[in-house]
């Protein structure tokens, strides 16, 4: 009894995705996204759901398949959508297979370096190599995919800015920040920040540091006694969803984004979480790697910098000027607007699937 009620409630569900697909309509375009994740997942929230929004509103047809759809459903709903593209979101969804719907042109999405993990890299060469193009979240990563499939574009991932204006950065108090999804993960930049802050701490600059995604793990406790300085104030925040990640840099006063390990996962990243600093006025310190310096000017919409001592003279002259804060932030912040918004994303993806239909 409890398979058939689980049987019948999936119906259900799809049946209420059917009945809410959009009418074909003369001449319009349609493409249906395929997410690697749910919308709790940020590239899955940002590059398929939000972009199917925008595109609509660019006057596609669009609908977005739930990643919990198995592959007979998957089938029926690309019969019942008939689409004339498909957007597959990396290869980490099982399903993610161009191979497994004949007929369908899809083009591949791809927003990290998912190809350095060899467990990975198999399906993804399988599923570019089927594929009709590629869309790549920055430049290292598109020149992985132009091995395999033509064309290739480049879509930097964007956010919707918030509605409100965030804070001015005078009254933050002296917080700086490094919001990594998975810092335990990340050894070679906790041992570039865990030299940076050991010179602040030389200083003795006021600020107290910021770590994100606490696990309650041991690994994150290790990885914490490695970074901070004895004696410095430190805290951590457990992972949460992004409304309340954005509301949390409110006090924010300086944003960290290090790259350090490129022949890694580092290399295929673009802007992260460097998009939310942005989006709620957190001046970013980063260095020239990946695709940073193609959107930062130093000193006017982001400090770069690269040794160690540059990264602590940063932070300190940061610190020390609540109005330079705010009118670094305020140019990013306008920058973001016309180059890291979903909207302005969604302009680029539109002119490259349009090249693309059939």
């Amino acid at each position: 009894m409890g398979r058939l009620k689980s049987r019948l409630g999936a119906l259900g569900r799809e049946l209420a995705l059917h009945l809410a697909l959009p009418r074909r309509r003369a001449g319009t375009p349609s493409v249906l996204f395929f997410p690697s994740q749910g919308t709790d997942d940020g590239a899955a929230r940002l590059r398929a759901y939000a972009m199917a929004r925008e595109l609509t509103a660019l006057g596609w047809r669009t609908a977005v398949c739930p990643k919990h759809l198995g592959l007979a459903a998957r089938r029926r709903l690309v019969r019942r959508f008939a689409p004339d593209l498909a957007v597959m979101q990396t290869a980490r969804h099982p399903l993610n297979r161009p191979h497994l719907f004949p007929g369908l042109r899809v083009v591949i999405d791809l927003d990290d370096a998912d190809y350095i993990d060899p467990v990975s890299a198999e399906p993804l060469v399988r599923a570019l190599q089927d594929s009709v193009g590629a869309i790549a979240g920055s430049r290292s990563v598109a020149r992985f995919c132009r091995r395999y499939t033509a064309p290739v574009t480049v879509v930097w991932t964007g956010t919707p800015p918030s509605a409100d204006a965030p804070p001015a950065q005078q009254g933050r108090p002296p917080v700086v920040t490094w919001a990594a999804s998975s810092p335990v993960g990340s050894p070679h930049e906790v041992a570039l920040l865990a030299q940076v802050l050991d010179r602040l701490a030389q200083r003795g600059v006021d600020l107290r540091f910021r770590v994100y995604s606490d696990d309650g793990s041991e690994g994150y406790r290790a990885m914490m006694a490695r970074l901070v300085p004895a004696g410095m104030p430190c805290e951590t925040r457990a992972f949460m969803g992004y409304e309340a990640f954005l509301g949390s840099l409110d006090d924010v006063a300086v944003g960290l984004a290090p790259l350090v390990d490129l022949d890694g996962f580092s290399g295929g990243k673009s802007f992260g979480k460097v998009l939310a600093y942005i989006d709620r006025g957190v001046p970013v310190v980063t260095q020239p790697v990946v695709d940073h310096p193609l959107f930062f000017r130093h000193g006017e919409n982001g400090l770069i910098v690269d040794t160690v001592d540059e990264w602590a003279d940063a932070i300190v002259v940061l610190l020390a000027d609540a109005a330079k804060r705010d009118g670094i932030a305020a140019v990013a912040r306008a920058d973001l607007r016309t180059r890291l918004s979903t909207e302005a994303a969604a302009r680029l993806t539109d002119r490259f699937l349009r090249a693309l239909l059939p």
